[in-house]
């Protein structure tokens, strides 16, 4: 996984107060052709959806990143997003058997 744009969606959830994790962040990046917005959240693609595919393909990275959150509530809900995709891969493992 490349760290920078995690980099970004981490700095930028930490820089804003009321940021859940379940809620839409907005952040700008600077580059050549002027600043950029991105939206990173909202009902399809918020935190938790992030980390639980994450946790799938690198757990540890996930609770790293997950971690790096500043404020209790994005901590809260990506640890129990890779929570739920520990949970989720062991019932599916267990149903094969």
């Amino acid at each position: 996984m490349n760290d920078r744009p995690a980099g970004f969606v981490i700095r930028a959830a930490n820089q804003a107060e009321d940021f859940t994790g379940e809620n839409a962040l907005i952040f700008s990046l600077a580059i050549k052709a002027g600043p950029k917005f991105r939206t990173i959240g909202g009902e399809d693609f918020g935190l938790s959806a992030l980390f639980r595919s994450l946790a799938n393909d690198d757990l540890c990275r996930s609770i790293d990143l997950a971690k790096s959150f500043k404020n209790d509530s994005p901590r809260a809900a990506t640890t129990l997003a890779i929570a739920s995709a520990l949970l989720e891969k062991q019932a599916t493992k267990t149903s094969n058997n």
